[in-house]
């Protein structure tokens, strides 16, 4: 039995070797071994591009430009039917396209603050303490360079100076706004009496009240310009011994102070300087003015002879920030009549559409432009409103700020037009 079965699998041998032999997917010719190709490699999925950013079609975008001194603001181009470009504030109307929406840039840049006018006043501490703090040497001072210093730093144009000079009254004052350092050095000269301008600003007498130098720095500031800031920089080396000068920094910043001769008002920004280690928390928290972040316009200078740096740093003024919001309309232009909401339904089951009080108040979008130096542009995404939306237009306000916190601001609204 066991041989006859032997005999089989021996006989079987060769067929099971030719079968494997043309099932193998290897080839032998002569020594040299090869194999078959192998299949094709397929390509690999590709990752999906990045969507191309969206932009408005040219037959419908309008371009909303608040340029610096725009020669063409209030003015409205047309590029074609439906591309237009708008100049700064005014009240415009653009065209709707085929689809119910307008697509918006808004754009613009900022004006150097040097084109803006300034009043200031340099309210100066001239207490016997600064005998110590800032002694006269060789015909200077703390106080004398950092009034050289700052006043080489301002514009030639566009910018007046006075001088008030204090202990516990007033010791000597300028007379008026000057518009030059020399004119400036030579009245305060003759108002104190004394041989030289070093011996004028360097001087130090007696205690300190705060009451008087504010008070007399207000009344210089009312002889200034309309269309200038207001701007007083109050330096002082110890506590006030008398007037602390709360009352009326409140009223210079809140109030302002009235022009001579007319009834325009002009509010006042304070910043001030605490020169040695005296107590600063009435120049800090009750007279120094707050900056756009709620802090006060206020340093500390340990050694008078870094007094010139940090008063101009503090007098160099420049755009710091702004922004610009926009909201629809409740209502449309003067004289017409509320498109149907919704596509067809009047609002308050009015029939003649008259009545726009079924549309919600929109809010704000308000875009903070970040904090900027003088003749930084800015340009905002595309926007896309949809007139089912945004059923009439939208108003736009642009704010922009300097250092000192005076506020330059330009308006504007855009009616949609449906012809």
């Amino acid at each position: 039995m066991h041989n006859k079965f032997t005999k089989q699998v021996f006989f079987l041998l060769p067929f099971f070797w030719i079968f494997c032999s043309c099932g193998s997917s290897a080839e032998f010719t002569g020594n040299v071994k090869t194999k078959a190709p192998p299949p094709p490699i397929q390509d690999l999925p590709q990752e999906p591009a990045d969507p191309p950013p969206e932009v408005a079609p040219v037959d419908t975008g309008v371009a909303w430009l608040w340029e610096c001194q725009n020669p063409l603001e209030g003015t409205q181009e047309k590029v074609d039917d439906r591309a237009h470009t708008l100049h700064g504030k005014g009240t415009y109307r653009v065209p709707v396209d085929s689809e119910g929406r307008v697509f918006l840039n808004f754009s613009g840049s900022f004006c150097p603050f040097v084109l803006l006018p300034r009043d200031i006043i340099f309210t100066i501490d001239a207490s016997s303490s600064m005998m110590e703090h800032d002694p006269e040497i060789n015909n200077s001072c703390g106080r004398l360079a950092a009034l050289n210093t700052t006043l080489a730093t301002l514009p030639d144009n566009g910018v007046q100076y006075a001088i008030v000079m204090f202990s516990d009254t007033i010791l000597f004052q300028s007379t008026k706004l000057f518009s030059s350092r020399d004119e400036l050095f030579a009245d305060i000269v003759k108002q104190s009496g004394l041989p030289t301008v070093s011996n004028t600003i360097c001087t130090s007498n007696s205690t300190t009240d705060y009451d008087s130098p504010l008070t007399q720095s207000k009344n210089l500031l009312t002889l200034g310009s309309p269309d200038a800031t207001k701007e007083i920089f109050f330096i002082s080396d110890g506590e006030p011994n008398i007037g602390e000068g709360k009352d009326i920094a409140k009223e210079l910043k809140e109030k302002g102070v009235t022009l001579a001769g007319s009834n325009v008002t002009v509010p006042v920004t304070i910043a001030t300087i605490m020169l040695g280690d005296s107590d600063d928390s009435v120049l800090k928290n009750d007279i120094a003015s707050l900056d756009q972040d709620k802090q006060p316009l206020h340093a500390r200078v340990k050694d008078s002879q870094d007094l010139a740096k940090v008063l101009a740093a503090l007098a160099t003024n420049k755009i710091i920030g702004g922004e610009l919001k926009f909201r629809g309309f409740n209502t449309p232009q003067q004289g017409e009549d509320c498109p149907p909401k919704n596509g067809g339904e009047c609002p308050n089951g009015q029939s003649d559409c008259t009545d726009c009080n079924g549309y919600p108040e929109q809010t704000w979008t308000v875009f903070q432009l970040e904090r900027m130096s003088e003749d930084v542009a800015f340009s905002l995404p595309l926007h896309d409103y949809a007139v089912q939306e945004v059923p009439n237009g939208i108003e736009v306000i642009y704010t922009y700020w300097d250092r000192m916190m005076k506020k330059f601001e330009s308006s504007g609204s855009v009616y949609w037009d449906f012809n």
